[in-house]
């Protein structure tokens, strides 16, 4: 799934879960913009994603080493068993270290989230919040911003956001058509890292039709055939074939309208139905 459909899931989460994060001391914003970040998270594992290339370099390197150890991309780190409870321990550890005095830990984490959410949710929506995009001006944009949020003590609800953004991650990742990795699997058997799981239903791309595929399968099939008949045939055969494939697996860019719609209609219950409004 593209890495705007997966904040979007994100931003879903956060709308159905938000009396827990009230309740947790969250505020709504910072809430909204953690399970944002954190449903991209498990795509650190891909140096070319959205969440490596939030900082730059550093972040990018970070990514390759983690996609490295990881086994690939869509390996370990998708894993809906380990990669949870690997992250929701770390994040756990940088909480209690924060509790001591050492907030280093939890500024890192919070401040990535908040990087990969304005990077792609906000920088990627309203022209005047595109310099978020650079490196240069997310990084302290989403540190500082961190930074100023852990000085009132550790965030102690950051862990299960963080487990449960990638949950939401491996799940939207098996309804397309590459799946998500078996859970488990990679630890004691190598070949069955291979092996995926889940409906894979839709292809991951933009949505609609692809005509450049259309017309280049085509051009294939016709390329190399002296008989003007068989050419017109191979390539109508080749055309009709990649469309039908395209047809068969509807675009993941539905879901973005989806779970938007979720996150609205989420709100506007909780609103009314908590009594925000009335005070």
């Amino acid at each position: 799934m593209m890495g705007s459909r997966h904040v979007a899931s994100g931003v879903a989460a956060a709308a159905v879960t938000l009396p827990l994060g009230v309740a947790a001391g969250a505020h709504p914003a910072v809430w909204f913009a953690a399970w944002a970040g954190a449903a991209l998270l498990p795509d650190m594992d891909s140096g070319g994603s959205h969440a490596a290339r939030v900082w730059g370099w550093p972040t990018r390197a970070l990514g390759r080493v983690l996609g490295k150890v990881a086994g690939g991309h869509r390996e370990s780190t998708h894993d809906i068993v380990v990669a949870p409870l690997a992250a929701a321990a770390i994040t756990t550890a940088a909480a209690v270290a924060a509790l001591a005095g050492v907030r280093a830990g939890m500024v890192l984490i919070l401040g990535l989230l908040l990087g990969i959410c304005g990077r792609v949710l906000l920088a990627k929506r309203w022209r005047r919040l595109r310099p978020l995009r650079h490196p240069i001006v997310n990084a302290p944009a989403a540190l500082g911003l961190a930074w100023l949020l852990t000085q009132g003590g550790p965030l102690w609800w950051l862990a299960g956001v963080v487990a449960g953004g990638i949950v939401l991650h491996v799940l939207c990742d098996s309804v397309t058509i590459e799946g998500a990795p078996l859970p488990l699997a990679w630890i004691w058997d190598k070949k069955a890292r291979s092996v995926q799981w889940g409906l894979r239903l839709f292809r991951t791309g933009p949505s609609g039709v692809d005509f450049k595929k259309v017309r280049a399968a085509a051009r294939a099939a016709a390329r190399g055939r002296w008989n003007p008949v068989g050419r017109v045939w191979a390539a109508t055969w080749a055309a009709v074939t990649t469309l039908r494939k395209q047809l068969e697996h509807p675009s993941d860019a539905i879901f973005s309208p989806i779970f938007y719609g979720t996150a609205a209609v989420s709100v506007t219950y909780w609103t009314v139905s908590l009594g925000w409004l009335g005070g």
